[in-house]
Protein backbone atom coordinates (compact mmCIF):
# COMPACT_ATOMS: atom_id res chain seq x y z
CA UNK A 1 0.00 0.00 0.00
CA UNK A 2 2.55 2.51 0.85
CA UNK A 3 4.63 1.83 -2.48
CA UNK A 4 1.47 2.91 -4.90
CA UNK A 5 1.11 6.23 -2.57
CA UNK A 6 4.49 6.84 -2.97
CA UNK A 7 3.99 6.30 -6.85
CA UNK A 8 1.25 9.17 -6.70
CA UNK A 9 2.71 11.62 -4.33
CA UNK A 10 5.74 11.36 -6.81
CA UNK A 11 8.22 11.52 -4.10
CA UNK A 12 11.15 9.90 -6.51
CA UNK A 13 12.37 10.34 -10.11
CA UNK A 14 11.47 7.18 -10.73
CA UNK A 15 7.64 7.82 -9.68
CA UNK A 16 7.57 10.73 -11.70
CA UNK A 17 7.13 7.85 -14.85
CA UNK A 18 3.46 7.57 -12.87
CA UNK A 19 1.64 10.38 -13.13
CA UNK A 20 2.34 13.92 -15.23
CA UNK A 21 0.33 16.85 -13.98
CA UNK A 22 -0.92 20.68 -14.79
CA UNK A 23 -1.50 23.04 -12.01
CA UNK A 24 -4.67 25.21 -13.82
CA UNK A 25 -5.24 28.22 -11.65
CA UNK A 26 -8.49 30.63 -12.96
CA UNK A 27 -10.01 33.97 -12.90
CA UNK A 28 -13.54 34.31 -12.94
CA UNK A 29 -14.40 36.96 -15.96
CA UNK A 30 -18.30 37.17 -15.40
CA UNK A 31 -20.15 35.64 -12.04
CA UNK A 32 -20.31 32.11 -11.81
CA UNK A 33 -22.71 29.61 -11.19
CA UNK A 34 -22.44 25.76 -11.02
CA UNK A 35 -25.72 24.78 -9.46
CA UNK A 36 -26.32 22.72 -6.57
CA UNK A 37 -30.28 21.87 -7.25
CA UNK A 38 -33.01 24.17 -5.20
CA UNK A 39 -31.97 25.10 -1.88
CA UNK A 40 -33.55 26.90 1.27
CA UNK A 41 -31.05 29.36 2.55
CA UNK A 42 -30.10 32.84 0.92
CA UNK A 43 -30.99 31.79 -2.53
CA UNK A 44 -33.36 29.56 -4.62
CA UNK A 45 -30.79 27.78 -6.71
CA UNK A 46 -27.87 27.98 -4.39
CA UNK A 47 -24.06 27.20 -5.85
CA UNK A 48 -22.17 24.37 -5.00
CA UNK A 49 -20.54 23.87 -2.06
CA UNK A 50 -18.18 21.77 0.25
CA UNK A 51 -19.94 19.76 2.66
CA UNK A 52 -17.67 20.28 5.64
CA UNK A 53 -16.51 23.86 5.19
CA UNK A 54 -19.06 25.33 2.91
CA UNK A 55 -16.50 27.19 0.70
CA UNK A 56 -17.86 27.36 -3.05
CA UNK A 57 -16.54 24.98 -5.34
CA UNK A 58 -16.72 23.30 -8.66
CA UNK A 59 -17.47 19.66 -8.98
CA UNK A 60 -14.00 17.84 -11.06
CA UNK A 61 -17.17 16.56 -13.28
CA UNK A 62 -18.09 19.88 -14.32
CA UNK A 63 -14.69 21.26 -14.58
CA UNK A 64 -14.23 17.85 -17.21
CA UNK A 65 -17.28 18.34 -18.97
CA UNK A 66 -16.89 22.32 -19.67
CA UNK A 67 -13.32 21.61 -20.98
CA UNK A 68 -14.70 18.61 -23.17
CA UNK A 69 -16.96 21.09 -24.39
CA UNK A 70 -14.27 23.66 -25.74
CA UNK A 71 -12.04 20.74 -26.60
CA UNK A 72 -14.50 19.43 -29.52
CA UNK A 73 -14.16 22.71 -31.45
CA UNK A 74 -10.09 22.28 -31.56
CA UNK A 75 -8.72 18.80 -31.13
CA UNK A 76 -9.51 16.20 -33.11
CA UNK A 77 -12.47 14.12 -32.26
CA UNK A 78 -10.38 11.02 -31.83
CA UNK A 79 -8.15 12.90 -29.72
CA UNK A 80 -10.91 13.91 -27.06
CA UNK A 81 -11.80 10.49 -27.28
CA UNK A 82 -8.50 9.51 -25.86
CA UNK A 83 -8.29 11.93 -23.16
CA UNK A 84 -12.19 12.05 -22.12
CA UNK A 85 -13.65 8.80 -22.95
CA UNK A 86 -16.30 7.84 -25.00
CA UNK A 87 -19.59 6.93 -25.54
CA UNK A 88 -18.59 3.11 -25.20
CA UNK A 89 -17.44 3.04 -21.31
CA UNK A 90 -13.66 3.56 -22.76
CA UNK A 91 -12.13 5.67 -19.43
CA UNK A 92 -10.38 8.93 -20.39
CA UNK A 93 -6.70 9.02 -20.03
CA UNK A 94 -6.73 12.06 -18.12
CA UNK A 95 -7.98 12.65 -14.55
CA UNK A 96 -9.91 15.66 -12.88
CA UNK A 97 -9.51 17.39 -9.28
CA UNK A 98 -12.76 19.38 -8.22
CA UNK A 99 -11.89 23.26 -8.70
CA UNK A 100 -11.34 24.63 -4.97
CA UNK A 101 -11.61 28.60 -4.29
CA UNK A 102 -8.43 30.02 -3.57
CA UNK A 103 -9.22 33.84 -3.07
CA UNK A 104 -12.72 35.44 -2.72
CA UNK A 105 -12.98 38.92 -3.94
CA UNK A 106 -14.85 41.44 -1.55
CA UNK A 107 -14.88 45.15 -1.83
CA UNK A 108 -12.19 46.98 0.14
CA UNK A 109 -11.08 50.52 1.11
CA UNK A 110 -7.85 49.57 -0.77
CA UNK A 111 -7.34 49.48 -4.52
CA UNK A 112 -11.51 48.67 -4.89
CA UNK A 113 -11.26 45.09 -4.00
CA UNK A 114 -9.79 42.68 -2.10
CA UNK A 115 -8.83 39.23 -2.99
CA UNK A 116 -9.35 37.24 0.80
CA UNK A 117 -7.60 33.86 1.80
CA UNK A 118 -7.04 32.06 4.97
CA UNK A 119 -4.54 29.66 6.66
CA UNK A 120 -6.79 26.98 5.91
CA UNK A 121 -7.13 27.59 2.02
CA UNK A 122 -3.89 28.34 1.90
CA UNK A 123 -2.44 25.42 3.68
CA UNK A 124 -4.37 23.47 1.82
CA UNK A 125 -3.86 24.86 -1.59
CA UNK A 126 0.16 23.98 -0.52
CA UNK A 127 -0.34 20.46 0.26
CA UNK A 128 -2.22 19.85 -2.87
CA UNK A 129 0.07 21.61 -4.91
CA UNK A 130 2.96 19.52 -3.01
CA UNK A 131 1.27 16.13 -3.79
CA UNK A 132 1.69 16.70 -7.74
CA UNK A 133 5.12 18.07 -7.51
CA UNK A 134 5.50 21.91 -7.16
CA UNK A 135 8.24 22.62 -4.92
CA UNK A 136 7.83 24.73 -2.11
CA UNK A 137 10.03 27.68 -1.25
CA UNK A 138 12.35 27.42 1.66
CA UNK A 139 10.79 29.20 4.82
CA UNK A 140 6.59 29.08 2.85
CA UNK A 141 5.65 25.74 5.67
CA UNK A 142 6.74 28.13 8.61
CA UNK A 143 4.85 31.76 7.13
CA UNK A 144 1.57 29.46 6.98
CA UNK A 145 2.21 28.05 10.41
CA UNK A 146 2.56 31.51 12.01
CA UNK A 147 -0.41 32.30 10.63
CA UNK A 148 -2.97 29.57 12.15
CA UNK A 149 -3.68 31.52 14.95
CA UNK A 150 -5.14 35.03 13.42
CA UNK A 151 -6.70 37.44 15.90
CA UNK A 152 -10.00 38.03 14.26
CA UNK A 153 -9.46 41.53 13.36
CA UNK A 154 -5.93 41.00 11.89
CA UNK A 155 -5.80 41.05 8.38
CA UNK A 156 -2.41 40.41 6.67
CA UNK A 157 -1.37 42.57 3.52
CA UNK A 158 1.81 42.97 2.02
CA UNK A 159 3.59 46.47 2.94
CA UNK A 160 0.54 48.06 3.46
CA UNK A 161 1.14 52.48 4.39
CA UNK A 162 -2.52 52.03 6.00
CA UNK A 163 -2.97 51.08 9.60
CA UNK A 164 -6.10 49.63 8.89
CA UNK A 165 -8.61 48.13 6.20
CA UNK A 166 -12.08 48.11 5.72
CA UNK A 167 -13.53 44.87 3.85
CA UNK A 168 -17.11 45.54 3.12
CA UNK A 169 -18.57 47.12 6.16
CA UNK A 170 -15.72 45.35 8.83
CA UNK A 171 -12.76 46.88 9.92
CA UNK A 172 -9.37 44.91 10.39
CA UNK A 173 -6.39 46.31 11.60
CA UNK A 174 -3.05 45.73 9.11
CA UNK A 175 -0.43 42.95 9.55
CA UNK A 176 2.46 43.99 7.66
CA UNK A 177 4.48 40.41 5.79
CA UNK A 178 5.66 39.81 3.50
CA UNK A 179 3.13 37.66 1.71
CA UNK A 180 4.99 37.86 -1.57
CA UNK A 181 7.10 34.29 -0.74
CA UNK A 182 3.81 32.76 -0.91
CA UNK A 183 3.28 33.31 -4.29
CA UNK A 184 6.46 34.02 -5.73
CA UNK A 185 6.35 30.40 -7.32
CA UNK A 186 2.97 30.45 -8.42
CA UNK A 187 3.13 31.68 -11.89
CA UNK A 188 -0.29 34.14 -12.79
CA UNK A 189 -0.69 35.32 -8.64
CA UNK A 190 2.28 37.79 -9.13
CA UNK A 191 0.52 40.17 -10.73
CA UNK A 192 -1.88 40.28 -7.49
CA UNK A 193 0.26 40.57 -4.54
CA UNK A 194 -1.11 44.60 -3.91
CA UNK A 195 -4.71 42.83 -3.62
CA UNK A 196 -4.19 39.73 -1.60
CA UNK A 197 -5.34 39.97 2.29
CA UNK A 198 -5.10 37.01 4.59
CA UNK A 199 -7.85 37.11 7.00
CA UNK A 200 -8.83 34.13 10.08
CA UNK A 201 -10.16 31.01 8.97
CA UNK A 202 -13.83 31.82 10.84
CA UNK A 203 -13.94 35.40 9.13
CA UNK A 204 -13.30 34.03 5.67
CA UNK A 205 -16.27 31.50 5.84
CA UNK A 206 -18.28 34.14 6.67
CA UNK A 207 -17.53 36.28 3.86
CA UNK A 208 -17.86 33.01 0.88
CA UNK A 209 -20.87 32.54 3.12
CA UNK A 210 -22.66 35.61 3.10
CA UNK A 211 -21.25 37.89 -0.04
CA UNK A 212 -21.84 35.74 -2.71
CA UNK A 213 -23.83 37.79 -5.25
CA UNK A 214 -27.45 36.85 -5.09
CA UNK A 215 -29.63 37.84 -8.20
CA UNK A 216 -33.53 37.88 -8.38
CA UNK A 217 -35.06 36.63 -11.77
CA UNK A 218 -38.64 36.62 -13.10
CA UNK A 219 -40.38 34.39 -15.37
CA UNK A 220 -42.30 35.55 -18.33
CA UNK A 221 -44.65 34.12 -20.02
CA UNK A 222 -43.78 33.21 -23.94
CA UNK A 223 -47.96 33.33 -24.87
CA UNK A 224 -48.85 36.58 -22.69
CA UNK A 225 -45.25 38.53 -22.87
CA UNK A 226 -45.59 39.35 -18.83
CA UNK A 227 -44.41 38.03 -15.43
CA UNK A 228 -46.08 34.77 -14.30
CA UNK A 229 -47.83 34.75 -10.94
CA UNK A 230 -45.09 33.94 -8.17
CA UNK A 231 -42.28 33.34 -11.13
CA UNK A 232 -39.90 35.69 -9.37
CA UNK A 233 -36.54 33.27 -8.35
CA UNK A 234 -33.15 34.16 -6.74
CA UNK A 235 -30.29 32.67 -7.67
CA UNK A 236 -26.37 32.57 -6.21
CA UNK A 237 -23.32 33.41 -7.97
CA UNK A 238 -19.37 33.58 -7.28
CA UNK A 239 -18.39 37.34 -7.78
CA UNK A 240 -16.32 37.88 -10.86
CA UNK A 241 -11.90 37.95 -10.23
CA UNK A 242 -12.20 35.05 -7.78
CA UNK A 243 -9.61 32.82 -8.18
CA UNK A 244 -10.00 28.95 -8.42
CA UNK A 245 -7.72 26.13 -8.82
CA UNK A 246 -7.67 22.42 -10.09
CA UNK A 247 -5.21 19.97 -11.27
CA UNK A 248 -5.37 17.83 -14.34
CA UNK A 249 -3.60 14.76 -14.55
CA UNK A 250 -2.30 11.71 -16.80
CA UNK A 251 -1.58 8.33 -14.72
CA UNK A 252 1.24 6.20 -16.43
CA UNK A 253 0.53 3.44 -13.87
CA UNK A 254 -2.70 2.99 -15.94
CA UNK A 255 -1.87 3.92 -19.72
CA UNK A 256 1.13 2.82 -20.94
CA UNK A 257 3.08 6.08 -20.48
CA UNK A 258 4.78 6.23 -24.60
CA UNK A 259 0.96 5.60 -25.72
CA UNK A 260 -0.91 8.87 -27.00
CA UNK A 261 1.78 10.97 -25.33
CA UNK A 262 1.74 13.39 -28.02
CA UNK A 263 -2.03 13.72 -27.50
CA UNK A 264 -1.19 14.80 -23.97
CA UNK A 265 0.88 17.18 -24.35
CA UNK A 266 -0.95 18.83 -27.64
CA UNK A 267 -3.78 18.94 -24.55
CA UNK A 268 -1.61 20.31 -22.52
CA UNK A 269 0.19 23.13 -24.72
CA UNK A 270 -3.32 24.66 -25.30
CA UNK A 271 -2.94 26.15 -21.82
CA UNK A 272 0.06 28.00 -21.76
CA UNK A 273 1.36 30.92 -23.10
CA UNK A 274 -2.57 32.40 -23.43
CA UNK A 275 -3.33 29.62 -26.73
CA UNK A 276 -6.53 28.19 -27.36
CA UNK A 277 -8.15 27.33 -24.23
CA UNK A 278 -7.33 30.56 -22.53
CA UNK A 279 -10.84 31.45 -22.01
CA UNK A 280 -14.19 28.90 -21.75
CA UNK A 281 -17.41 29.07 -20.15
CA UNK A 282 -18.02 26.86 -17.09
CA UNK A 283 -21.71 26.51 -15.49
CA UNK A 284 -25.19 27.59 -16.24
CA UNK A 285 -26.64 30.98 -17.86
CA UNK A 286 -23.76 31.17 -20.60
CA UNK A 287 -26.61 33.28 -22.50
CA UNK A 288 -26.56 35.80 -19.89
CA UNK A 289 -22.22 36.07 -20.14
CA UNK A 290 -22.42 34.38 -16.91
CA UNK A 291 -19.71 31.69 -15.88
CA UNK A 292 -16.78 33.07 -18.08
CA UNK A 293 -13.19 31.80 -16.77
CA UNK A 294 -9.75 32.51 -17.42
CA UNK A 295 -6.61 30.49 -17.17
CA UNK A 296 -3.78 32.72 -15.79
CA UNK A 297 -0.73 30.60 -15.24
Amino acid sequence: MNKNINKIKGDSKEDQQYIKSKLIILKTMTPLHVGAGEGSGIADLPIQREAATNIPKVESSTFKGSLRCSCEKMLDEEHVKILFGNENNKTGEIAFTDLRLLFFPVKSSKNIFSLISCPYVLERFYDDIILYKTKLISGIKDLLTNMRMLDSNIAVTLNSDQENIYLEDYLFKTEKIHIEKLFSNIHGLEKMLSRIVIISNDNFIDFVNYYTEVITRNKIDAETGTAKNTALFTEEYVPEEAIFYGVISRFHDIFDKNKNKNVYEEFIKNFEFGEKLNKFRIGGNLSLGKGIVKIIN
